[in-house]
């Protein structure tokens, strides 16, 4: 995890429970509820995952993390930005 700063792109990395065939879903919602105008996810090694997004506000922003139909362990994280 970095220090997460408005309007600079942030990175966390995500290891998830990747037992059997699934889809990884990513959502992230800012504290006015819209969701970062970018937002990708990168394949690192076998259930790990990196993932960068631009944050425009301050405040606490909700990054929910699903692989399949199960939240991953943690999930929903709360994301603080300055």
């Amino acid at each position: 995890m970095c220090i997460n700063v408005k309007g600079q792109l942030c990175s966390h990395r995500l290891s998830v429970d990747c037992a059997g065939q699934g889809m990884l879903s990513i959502a992230i919602i800012s504290p006015t509820g819209m969701p970062p105008k970018e937002l990708s996810c990168k394949k690192q090694k076998p259930c790990v995952y990196n993932v960068t997004y631009l944050a425009e506000e301050k405040g606490d922003h909700i990054m929910t993390v699903q692989w399949g139909d199960k939240d991953v362990s943690g999930s929903p994280y709360v994301i603080n930005v300055s």
